[in-house]
């Protein structure tokens, strides 16, 4: 009866485990609005047409935060195409009042970029 017990308790365990890292989707419009903040800590960001391109003169902001005390985000890009003309701003804070982590114009690639919050990061957000 007591290993059925640990069974089970490890049955739960495990399961309440998994529970906790489903990632969402977040696109814009869809998930988040136009200088919106998602409080998050794991998912994936895309942009107004999870399916294809974009749309012309498209501008928005959204900021994720961790929504945990002493936890920050780190972004990790798998694949981006930014065309030719546009531009996304990560910038390291909660506002786009802060400092620009990193720039991306006119270009496409499919490795892996990480982008963390700099350490003078008192919010742990990241803001696009």
């Amino acid at each position: 009866m007591i290993k059925f017990f640990q069974k089970l308790l490890l049955i739960v365990s495990i399961l309440m485990i998994c529970e906790n890292n489903f990632a969402q989707n977040y696109s814009i419009n869809n998930g988040f609005t136009n200088n919106g903040t998602v409080t998050t800590c794991s998912g994936f960001f895309y942009d107004s047409n999870i399916s294809g391109n974009y749309a012309a003169s498209e501008r928005y902001n959204v900021t994720f935060c961790s929504g945990n005390v002493g936890k920050v985000m780190q972004l990790e890009f798998s694949q981006l195409s930014i065309g030719l003309g546009d531009t996304l701003f990560v910038i390291d804070g909660n506002n786009t009042n802060n400092n620009v982590l990193d720039t991306f114009t006119n270009i496409t690639f499919s490795a892996t970029v990480v982008i963390t919050v700099s350490d003078t990061n008192t919010t742990g957000c990241l803001t696009f």
